[in-house]
């Protein structure tokens, strides 16, 4: 056994090595995943119900927009169909571009040596075989999720730094290599040099002992946790990127007071750098209309590409830090310095462009980590929308049978901070002394406020003033018709419900008031409406924001 350990850690320090070698011209980080779940396991294993819907499935969805390659998932496979596997990835490991990024995530049953996939046969998978594969994954850095019963014994094939430092101590091992007993895993060899960047194996496993999967989390309840921790939750340092380390302090304290699991990790790096596995979505840019054109935003690593062929204005969410945006248009390029603040909206300043080089080089340095716009970046800050709504409008003077009651229809348009809208209705009013006079309305408005999109749901607050013309005495058989002047001021509160990316249901409110003019004096009257309508975008893409939740 203490050969078999050496070994092992032996093997994973000689691929962190290989991997700093092979792929030290890397252009940018390369992210692979392999990912596996297996519903039923060996005899008296009952079988699990959600590591496919709720582990599997969001786990795939999750990495691509993690700018994961996926290679394979493989659902209920046997033994022999994940070793196939296996050999193919060796061999596309060995092809360009080369990958930098390897991550294997696994759920279903497992025992304290094996991993249970379907019926138990003759050559089931052991750890040890798992522990072998991985020796022979040589990129720069490896991440390995299991969600299964024992998982944490798997970490004990990888052996332990502190027990090499014990024998350090002991004088078991030299300064310059290991004794003859041991020459057969002479580390010094395996380990990279202290000048590059980051190099290992990080290992996190569900359980020690038991795992669960969770009716109410409609799957396994550390994938769960890790799902929520990549969704921003984890960035314990708030410094715009989530490290692996940060998920499993953000995962073990929430799985062990849910079920008494106790995740554990594995880790081996070299160099002090904090690998940024996800970007946590904590700022905003604003891409100007005038901009058109090839575009791509690096930021803290992590970079956004965009081809921008209309002149509308785009918001592009970002992780906050200092970075770069470099604009090509036809033969000339461009780049701009910005800072992202958390939870800020950042525009572009025209003045602040410089011109650079076109070469490739100038727009990716090595280790980037190119993300994909249908990852959730990307929404319009849209120039307009169409807005068509009908409904009621009164004065208060209703209930002492002194006002106005009627319906107004409006149609129109609506941007980011204000609306025109032009309508046309009727209105009874109620007078004591002289009856009722029905009236024809038609009013221009303007609405100036504040407005939010979140997704799917759409506010709209601030003030209103419309004015037009007021047609009275419409109906009356005894006096001609009254041309007059309509004014009306107040609050309005516009929410809207997006059933499609290009049609949302609008229900408006307003509180405002009247001006009533007469020969004698002006009284003020306090008038309200309720509208409903729909609200059609004409210059929506499909790529909108999606803030990983």
């Amino acid at each position: 056994m203490t050969k078999l350990f050496w070994l092992f850690l032996g093997l994973t320090l000689f691929g962190s090595f290989a991997t700093s070698v092979s792929f030290a011209k890397a252009e940018n980080d390369v992210r692979l995943a392999l990912l596996i779940a297996n519903q039923e396991g060996w005899v008296r294993d009952p079988k699990l119900q959600y590591v496919i819907s709720g582990d599997l499935v969001p786990m795939s969805r999750r990495l691509k927009k993690l700018g994961f390659q996926i290679f394979a998932t493989l659902e209920n496979q046997t033994p022999d169909t994940i070793r196939k596997t296996w050999k193919k990835l060796l061999k596309r490991l060995q092809q360009s571009p080369k990958v930098t990024t390897f991550f294997f995530y696994y759920s279903g049953h497992a025992d304290r040596q094996h991993f249970h996939m379907g019926p138990r046969g003759a050559n089931p998978l052991s750890y040890n075989e798992f522990a072998r594969f991985m020796s022979q994954v040589q990129v720069r850095r490896r991440f390995v999720l299991l969600d299964a019963c024992f998982s944490g014994e798997l970490l004990r094939q990888f052996g332990s730094l502190e027990r090499y430092k014990t024998l350090m101590q002991k004088g078991l091992v030299m300064s310059k290599g290991v004794r003859k007993k041991l020459s057969f895993t002479d580390l010094r060899k395996h380990f990279p040099s202290q000048g590059e960047k980051v190099r290992g194996l990080h290992i996190l496993s569900s359980s020690r002992y038991l795992s669960y999967e969770s009716n109410r989390r409609r799957g396994s309840v550390f994938t769960y946790h890790f799902l929520r921790g990549l969704q921003g939750n984890a960035d314990l340092d708030r410094d715009g990127k989530i490290s692996f380390n940060e998920l499993f302090l953000y995962v073990k304290p929430r799985v062990r007071s849910e079920t008494g699991q106790s995740p554990q990790q594995w880790l081996f790096r070299v160099g002090s750098e904090t690998y940024g596995f996800a970007p946590v979505y904590g700022s905003m840019l604003r891409i100007n209309s005038y901009v058109q054109g090839q575009l791509q935003v690096r930021v803290e690593g992590f970079v956004w590409r965009w081809q921008k062929s209309t002149r509308q204005q785009i918001r592009l969410a970002v992780t906050s830090g200092y970075g770069h945006v470099y604009w090509k248009k036809g033969k000339k390029c461009w780049k701009q310095r910005l800072y992202f603040p958390p939870s800020r909206v950042t525009s572009l300043v025209q003045s602040r462009w410089v011109s650079v080089s076109c070469r490739p080089q100038t727009f990716l340095q090595k280790g980037d980590v190119v993300l994909p716009l249908k990852a959730g970046a990307l929404t319009l800050a849209e120039s307009w929308t169409f807005e068509l709504r009908g409904g009621l409008w009164g004065t208060t003077g209703l209930l002492d049978r002194n006002g106005d009651l009627g319906g107004l229809g409006w149609v129109g348009i609506r941007g980011q901070y204000f609306a025109l809208l032009v309508g046309v209705g009727g209105s009874q009013s109620f007078f004591p002394q002289s009856g009722d006079v029905h009236h024809l309305l038609a009013p221009c408005r303007l609405e100036v406020g504040f407005r939010q999109v979140w997704n799917r749901f759409d506010l709209f607050v601030g003030g209103y003033v419309q004015a037009g013309l007021l047609v009275q005495d419409l109906l009356s058989s005894s006096q001609e018709p009254l041309l007059s002047f309509h004014l009306q001021f107040g609050a309005v509160t516009s929410m809207a419900y997006w059933l499609f990316p290009q049609v949302a249901l609008v229900l408006s409110l307003d509180l405002g008031a009247t001006p009533r003019f007469s020969n004698v004096d002006t009284n003020f009257f306090f008038a309200y409406g309720v509208h409903l309508g729909v609200r059609i975008r004409w210059n929506h893409q499909s790529v909108r924001l999606d803030r990983l939740d």
